[in-house]
């Protein structure tokens, strides 16, 4: 008997295979957080931010222009998401992210 693949063995793939942010290059906090999240780096401006549902819907996304930004998540449900950074060189950062 095949098993049908569950929600939470979806979330689980997903954050098996993803890139967390890399030696605290980048920050993000608070996390969890309530809804505003503030990302800081120094190599961020011009980067392309997108946050994703545990299904891979985009649910926010926008581009980087300064070294600390502050993003308003205070729409989305409590809940698990992927922020994803890519960089200008096409390389990707991940994080897991908490909305209480």
């Amino acid at each position: 008997c095949i098993r049908d693949r569950t929600r939470e063995d979806y979330i689980e793939a997903v954050l098996n295979s993803i890139m967390e942010l890399e030696g605290g290059s980048i920050q993000l906090y608070p996390n969890p957080s309530r809804g505003e999240v503030t990302l800081k780096s120094s190599n961020l401006p011009g980067s392309r931010v997108a946050v994703h549902s545990p299904l891979g819907n985009i649910v926010y996304h926008g581009t980087i222009e300064n070294e600390i930004i502050t993003l308003d998540l205070s729409n989305l449900q409590k809940g698990l998401y992927i922020l994803r950074i890519t960089a200008e060189d096409s390389e990707v950062y991940t994080q897991k992210l908490i909305i209480e």
